[in-house]
């Protein structure tokens, strides 16, 4: 048994698999109601990514544990960002791999959680040309 004893959503939402303190847990993509949820925890990280805030900040410590929380908690209801700040088990590379799994879920690749990227180069639905 591991330190997650609580509730689990039946069936799982599929995702991306990560452990946490050696327990397993399968984290969903977002919908439209989890971004919006962590819309200012996202813009933190962004502001980190665009050296206008510090990475070790409490803002930022706080919002990569909420992201982490809510990413969670599609399928495992009774996680919030309090019960991960109070595990001792869990370390900050745990939260970073939760939410390199949500980027893949949410099929971003290792992008982290935050504004989509647009097309590397032409519209997404642009028959190819042939021309590099």
């Amino acid at each position: 048994m591991g330190w997650y004893t609580g509730k689990i959503r039946e069936p799982l939402i599929e995702g991306e698999t990560v452990a946490l303190a050696g327990q397993p847990f399968v984290v969903a993509p977002f919908n439209i109601r989890r971004m919006r949820m962590t819309a200012g925890a996202r813009s933190i990280l962004r502001e980190v990514g665009a050296s206008k805030r510090p990475a070790d900040s409490n803002e930022t410590i706080a919002a990569i544990t909420e992201i982490a929380a809510v990413a969670l908690s599609a399928n495992y209801p009774d996680i919030t960002a309090a019960m991960l700040d109070e595990h001792e088990a869990l370390r900050p590379a745990d939260l970073r791999a939760v939410l390199e799994a949500l980027g893949k879920a949410n099929g971003g690749g290792d992008e982290p959680p935050g504004e989509a990227k647009a097309p590397r180069s032409g519209a997404s639905n642009a028959q190819p040309t042939g021309i590099a």
